[in-house]
């Protein structure tokens, strides 16, 4: 992911410290779902055909309604982790203790 356009949301998420994070979905889009620690806000992260979105809301089906783009990408990566977004776009990501992606 080393092509990316970075777009203005990025500053607004570029702090984020997770509670505690989950992949939901690989397929058609590759989905995390997690709790960040202002006001246990739900957050979504989406990435699908070489878009990656994200949205924070009070709970999961007002975030999904308004994802945002937060980087583009000409690599299509199906294997795609957390730990490659967080690299790939340099953002300054807290991961719950003992987070490991399967």
């Amino acid at each position: 992911m080393n092509k990316t356009n970075q777009v203005p949301n990025k500053e607004r998420y570029n702090f984020l410290i997770f509670e505690s994070l989950a992949k939901t979905r690989n397929y058609p889009a590759q989905e995390w779902i997690g709790q960040v620690d202002e006001d246990e806000k739900t957050v979504v992260i989406n990435y699908r055909n070489g878009e990656l979105k994200i949205a924070i809301d009070d709970n999961e089906i007002n975030a999904r309604n308004n994802l945002v783009p937060l980087a583009a990408s000409q690599i299509h990566d199906h294997y795609l982790t957390i730990e490659k977004i967080i690299k790939a776009i340099d953002l300054k990501w807290t991961l719950p203790d003992g987070y490991i992606e399967e």
